[in-house]
């Protein structure tokens, strides 16, 4: 059942059993194009995040895999209240973390990085993502490079961008064979500050598994740097921090570092591919940064 604003009673009856009585709603930015919310319930001692969604992908996450993170020492929000509702919506109640990640310490985060590595040390045998066709999958496949392909029409080098598109795909695909768990969506954004000052992961939606370079180059601002120092020194750090790795669970840090720009490569031609379709929902500047950048990132690769 629902409470008149819509809200599981379940859930309402826990929280404000909890935390006092509910003072206040503020909603905060949802995922575009998800079919999800995401508000701030202000209780009488405490905030607390709502999170609703069509997928079930966050919620089983929360339930089952969030408390083996956290004992393993990645920084997950904690969960106060999972469930669904009688339409089958999706919803969690979750910690509230204050402090915005400054937007001076996003690149080549030593503590983000350290957290990454982390979490990809987590052993896979662990979970059981690869028969579950709830969970995200990233590829790379003809018909996304077909919809990026969408937004170079009338170009004069359509045919030449068209090539480099279907090399980077061919070259993709060593990026979606599973190494460990993967957030996902590490972006700058999806990270927040505790008041003691510990770095938090947040949304989940896309907890997967694949090649860690996945993840660094979604901290990595723009599509990288053409000299790659950027994509070398996230390399070093990230190999600096999993040296308890076995000798072969990693490539050198030039490799690396040339794998990273792929995946930073993958995840834009995945953004503007999808931007095809609902481009309302995707920031026009972004979509033309991406699509004017792109081929000469694409020329830069083997």
């Amino acid at each position: 059942m629902k409470d008149p604003m819509g809200y599981p009673n379940d859930m309402m009856k826990v929280l404000q059993t909890k935390f006092g009585d509910l003072v206040g709603i503020e909603s905060l930015r949802g995922v575009a194009g998800s079919q999800s919310s995401t508000c701030k319930f202000q209780f009488t001692s405490v905030d607390v995040v709502i999170k609703s969604s069509a997928r079930n992908r966050e919620r089983l996450f929360y339930e089952r895999y969030a408390p083996a993170l956290r004992e393993h020492g990645v920084h997950v929000a904690q969960l106060y209240w999972a469930g669904m509702d009688s339409v089958h919506t999706n919803w969690i109640a979750l910690e509230y973390v204050p402090g915005v990640f400054p937007q001076e310490h996003w690149k080549n985060n030593p503590t983000q990085i350290n957290m990454l590595c982390t979490l990809h040390s987590y052993s896979s045998k662990h979970i059981s993502l690869a028969d579950d066709v709830t969970w995200y999958r990233p590829k790379w496949d003809d018909e996304m490079t077909e919809q990026a392909l969408m937004w170079y029409k009338g170009c004069s080098k359509i045919e030449e961008i068209k090539f480099m598109l279907r090399n980077a795909q061919h070259l993709s695909q060593t990026l979606f064979v599973p190494h460990g768990c993967l957030s996902g969506d590490p972006n700058p954004t999806n990270w927040r500050l505790r008041s003691n000052g510990e770095l938090v992961m947040l949304d989940w939606e896309r907890f997967c598994e694949g090649n860690p370079a996945i993840d660094l180059a979604i901290t990595m601002p723009n599509l990288g740097t053409q000299d790659l120092s950027s994509e070398t020194q996230l390399a070093q750090i990230y190999k600096g921090f999993c040296r308890d790795m076995s000798e072969d669970a990693l490539p050198s840090e030039s490799d690396f570092a040339v794998q990273i720009r792929l995946a930073k490569i993958w995840t834009a031609v995945e953004f503007i591919a999808t931007a095809t379709q609902d481009a309302d929902n995707y920031p026009k500047t972004t979509v033309d940064y991406i699509v004017t950048e792109l081929p000469a990132f694409l020329s830069m690769l083997p």
